[in-house]
């Protein structure tokens, strides 16, 4: 009759294959075969897990705006600041010959066209004014001892307006044209669609920074610029050109300059 009782317990595998060689007699033809040392097998492993590591590593460089890129390819790099115009030269006395009439038409172009106009189409239409009603004419009188007007590029221009001035109105319009430019960025990139399925979800990360310029943007335009330091009172920007709307229906004087010759 079959034994009732407790079967003997099994013999645990053991770790080591030379162990069990020994005691038998004979190897198994395993792949413990292998004459690998546990040091080896070490070294095996951990290289597995660098080229893991490798793979999955991910890097992030800094990427400038497509704007700015097309800013940089359309009117090229600002150049020195000591040399600009609206820095060093704009207002100062001893510039006499320079008309007041003109230097007024070119303040006021940007006074109520920043914010609403192509910032490129913006600066390159001051350039132009400044080149043909400003600099030449004023070059072309000098007197013994006067300095002559340096270059003003579209690009410096826009430099100064961005980094140069301090005026708070100013320098709102700038920040907000920025956020809202980011915002575009992040909106295009809020959601994502899986390459399997299809399916069209959420980006938790991207939905998240899309939320804080939103609040970013309405914080700023809660600003009383008039109680900030440095305000110029409007001598920068023109309050009524800004509160237009979606569509500006008068001051609309670049173009009126660049028609008339700035007449």
């Amino acid at each position: 009759m079959r034994s009732t009782g407790p079967r003997p317990l099994k013999r645990p595998r053991r770790n080591n294959p030379q162990e069990d060689a020994d005691e038998t007699g004979s190897s198994s033809s395993s792949m413990f075969d292998l004459d690998i040392s546990a040091a080896a097998m070490d070294d095996i492993f951990n290289l597995q897990e660098e080229e893991e590591e490798e793979v999955e590593r991910e890097s992030f460089m800094p990427c400038m705006p497509r704007s700015r890129e097309l800013e940089v390819d359309v009117l090229g790099q600002p150049g020195e600041r000591s040399k600009c115009f609206g820095c060093n030269y704009m207002g100062q006395e001893n510039y006499t010959s320079v008309g007041q009439g003109d230097l007024t038409k070119l303040r006021n172009m940007i006074r109520r066209s920043y914010g609403r106009c192509d910032l490129v189409t913006l600066c390159k239409g001051m350039e132009r004014f400044y080149e043909n009603n400003i600099r030449q004419k004023y070059n072309a009188r000098l007197l013994p001892g006067d300095e002559p007007l340096p270059e003003w590029p579209a690009a410096l221009i826009m430099d100064h307006y961005r980094f140069h001035t301090q005026d708070p109105e100013l320098q709102q319009i700038v920040l907000l044209a920025e956020i809202q430019e980011l915002r575009g960025a992040l909106f295009n990139s809020c959601l994502r669609k899986s390459s399997k399925t299809g399916k069209v979800t959420g980006d938790k990360d991207q939905i998240a920074c899309y939320e804080r310029l939103c609040k970013l943007q309405t914080h700023i335009q809660k600003q009383d610029a008039t109680k900030q330091a440095f305000f110029s009172g409007g001598e920068m920007v023109d309050p009524q050109s800004m509160k237009q709307g979606v569509i500006a229906y008068s001051t609309k004087n670049l173009h009126d300059y660049w028609n008339a010759g700035g007449r």
